[in-house]
């Protein structure tokens, strides 16, 4: 099939259904799983095919062997059989764990808080001199050891400084010095990181759910649609924006370098946020022109991440699977594109990999996220689902593997402190009452007299 408007058409259907059944059976919410993934769906695939069909001219990238219609319409389809797939896997974890547990709890309904303060605090306070180090280093201090220096390890140290924001306005919420620590971090992080937009994306999604889940909403307010609008028109020119502001531009240069970026995505082939949908389709051609599947390979390297290659020089290389099927017409990895979960599926095991590593992988973020929202807003299962929600764009993107990458390499931070939590356990609950007050919600069943003076005696105390 080589129309866009037939596969258009197809894509849509399959869209609204989806929506509809995740709706009425998934028990969605902002924070849902799905949630992202039907934005990254819409963006990928349903925006691209709207654009072919409205004649914008297929990505010239590869002159010698450029993209064709009958390759992206073709993905286009695979895409929506993934979108059906995760959509069951989303419907069967709601079905069972209503089963199961019933509904989910209210606000101060769910199990008793297990976050400490001194851990996720601390080690924010720790984050930010760790952070500053890491930005000098990395624009020219060093540590004179060029191998380590070299080291994406030793490089992570310079996202601290960004990312020390989540813990602190987990613990203390919109506070207005949060606030302004925010808006001072990240124009530091945008005038000398500027080029990895993921630092202002993902702390600010982290914050919007962290901010409807302590306040028990499943959806965002206008206050927190009008703050993801603003990320959205600025995420896809963040690295022009950044331009502008590293010679001085004024605001009416950022409003026109934003403006002229959002047309020429719409109307350009060449621009790179307007390929993913051709990138999943040029994997998967270059797959089948290749001949073999490569049985996990997409995945298991990410195991490897937390060696610094300083001590395994020989460590195997990440994508080593996208070096194997590029062609001298189609270099793939040299243009650094990426696959997508479907693509990075189909490298695997072929059209059964695009039934069964999407299903598994949604089956799991359904699971992690049911058990976060029975848990206590301070409790660790909460703090750790939010962290990997926020970063759910990534492997959708560019494959699983990137759900490793983001969670235990870009968010080690985190991941620090909720390991803390499990290796070494905070006291007993009646023990530690230093929780905001709001973390001490009456339950609606405490209706005695014996347990509302106990949550006012806790409330008391924090």
């Amino acid at each position: 099939m080589n129309d866009p408007e037939i596969a258009l058409t197809i894509d849509l259907t399959v869209f609204a259904l989806c929506t509809l059944f995740l709706l009425k059976l998934g028990r969605l919410s902002a924070m849902h799983p799905a949630t992202t993934y039907l934005f990254f769906h819409l963006w990928v695939v349903t925006k691209r095919l709207t654009e072919l069909s409205l004649g914008s001219p297929l990505s010239p990238i590869f002159s010698h062997q450029p993209i064709n219609l009958v390759e992206i319409t073709r993905a286009s389809l695979m895409f929506d059989v993934v979108l059906v797939v995760m959509t069951i896997a989303w419907i069967i974890n709601s079905a069972v764990d209503l089963k199961h547990n019933g509904p989910l709890p209210a606000l101060g309904q769910e199990k008793a808080p297990n976050l400490s303060k001194t851990y996720v605090v601390g080690f924010a306070q720790l984050m930010i001199p760790l952070g500053i180090f890491g930005l000098l280093k990395s624009h020219g201090g060093g540590t004179g050891n060029a191998d380590w220096d070299k080291s994406a390890a030793s490089n992570l140290t310079g996202l601290f400084l960004p990312l020390s924001l989540m813990p602190f306005f987990y613990w203390y919420g919109p506070k207005k010095w949060v606030l302004a620590y925010a808006v001072g971090v990240d124009v530091l992080c945008e005038l000398m990181m500027g080029q990895t937009r993921w630092l202002l994306l993902l702390p600010t999604i982290f914050c919007c759910y962290a901010y409807l889940s302590r306040t028990g909403q499943k959806w965002p307010p206008r206050k927190v649609v009008i703050v993801l609008a603003v990320l959205g028109l600025l995420w896809l020119p963040g690295k022009q924006i950044n331009k502008v502001l590293t010679y001085g531009g004024s605001i009416t240069d950022i409003a026109q370098v934003a403006a002229t970026t959002w047309t020429d995505s719409s109307t350009q082939s060449n621009s790179p946020d307007n390929q993913f949908l051709d990138m999943a389709a040029m994997t998967v051609s270059l797959l089948d022109a290749k001949g073999e599947f490569y049985h996990g390979e997409t995945i298991w390297p990410a195991f490897l991440n937390f060696v610094p290659r300083p001590l395994w020089p020989n460590k195997p290389v990440a994508y080593q699977w996208e070096y194997d099927i590029s062609t001298k017409d189609r270099p793939m990895q040299t243009y650094g594109m990426t696959p997508s979960i479907m693509g990075a599926a189909y490298v695997d095991f072929g059209y059964t990999g695009i039934v069964i590593e999407p299903f598994l992988f949604a089956l799991f973020l359904g699971w992690a996220y049911f058990k976060a929202f029975r848990s206590s807003y301070y409790s660790v299962a909460r703090f750790a689902y939010l962290v990997m929600a926020c970063t759910l764009f990534q492997p959708f993107r560019d494959g699983i593997y990137s759900f490793f990458v983001c969670n235990f390499a870009w968010m080690s931070p985190m991941v620090i402190i909720v390991l803390l939590h499990l290796i070494l356990p905070t006291r007993p609950l009646r023990q530690r009452p230093r929780y905001p007050r709001h973390a001490w919600l009456r339950p609606a069943g405490a209706d005695s007299p014996a347990q509302a003076s106990q949550s006012r005696s806790y409330q008391s105390r924090s």
